[in-house]
């Protein structure tokens, strides 16, 4: 975290370096093309991973509704109030607008490790001239790059990335009987990482906002969720539907996908998925319908937990 703040101290002031950069002379910063190791497959490594990341073996494909419409989501585990530090290499284009280059992103904490979130805050460092291609997989070689002249000071961005790490035998549930691994990877203490790539979430300041997922029942009544419940209750053959309602999903706006659960208890009359024996059919679709912001008619009770976890809506059909 000390090289952090000194790196966006840096990025505020300006360069603290020389316009004619010095030689580089690092064992941190590696020569282009330079084989990189997979960190899990140490073994003491993945396990350390599979021991702290939240997750285990398939993450199912889930049913909810945000905004009237039936998404799909999974759950990938507890979702602290923690963005940690990222840096993405760019440069500017021909029309002067600062691009990723093909380097992966670089970290400084794992799960297990302290300061390990999910969520991470976006650092964008543009490199110099006099940068060619070198890999830089650690922040040791970022702070040796900045002083070497081979990138510019780091500017925060005002947004973070949705980008979980789990151990290797993770799979993620996208429908059909089709799973996937991990879609991208991290330089981390000069070991690439695998991890989940969601893209674009938002930030406030240094901390990372919650939306709600609320966990419908009727009033008396189990969840209506087949999850919870362990039974198909819209008779479809699956146990993966359930009524929850989300106050949005990413595939409508960037809201957050750390989500805090709530509670609530409808009246008996509340038709649901178990009513209609349909998982995309439901009286209730929309958090405005429950809370807006204060409870509706047809609330009977709620609770605000202290639930917090990272759900992620399916983008694309067979994919994440």
């Amino acid at each position: 975290m000390k090289l952090l703040l000194a790196l966006a101290c840096a990025g505020c002031l300006g360069p603290l370096v020389s316009d004619d950069p010095a030689p580089v002379t690092s064992t941190s910063i590696l020569p282009a093309g330079t084989p990189v190791p997979v960190l899990t497959d140490d073994p003491t490594a993945a396990a350390k991973i599979a021991a702290a990341d939240g997750v285990t073996g398939t993450i199912v494909r889930q049913t909810a509704f945000a905004r009237g419409t039936l998404v799909h989501v999974w759950n990938f585990g507890p979702a602290p109030n923690l963005a940690a530090p990222l840096f993405m290499l760019v440069q500017k284009d021909a029309d002067g607008n600062l691009v990723r280059i093909p380097h992966p992103t670089v970290i400084e904490a794992i799960p297990g490790d302290p300061g390990y979130s999910p969520f991470w805050a976006v650092f964008t460092v543009e490199v110099t001239t006099a940068y060619h291609g070198e890999l830089l997989t650690s922040f040791a070689a970022i702070q040796e790059a900045l002083t070497s002249g081979l990138i510019k000071p780091p500017m925060a961005q005002p947004y973070a990335v949705n980008c979980p790490i789990a151990g290797p035998e993770i799979r993620v549930d996208v429908g059909n009987g089709a799973t996937v691994g991990p879609n991208a990877q991290f330089y981390y203490l000069g070991s690439r990482v695998p991890y989940f790539d969601f893209g674009h979430m938002p930030l406030a300041g240094a901390d990372v906002p919650a939306a709600t997922r609320v966990v419908l029942r009727r009033e008396g009544e189990e969840p209506l969720s087949e999850v919870v419940r362990h039974v198909d209750i819209d008779g479809d053959g699956d146990i993966t539907d359930t009524n929850d309602v989300l106050e949005d999903a990413a595939a409508l706006s960037p809201v957050s996908p750390r989500m805090r659960e709530v509670d609530v208890a409808v009246v008996k009359s509340t038709s649901s998925i178990d009513t209609s024996h349909n998982e995309a059919s439901s009286s209730v679709t929309s958090l405005d319908q429950l809370l807006a912001p204060q409870p509706t008619s047809i609330v009977v009770a709620y609770e605000m937990t202290d639930i917090y976890e990272n759900w992620v809506a399916q983008q694309t059909v067979g994919g994440l």
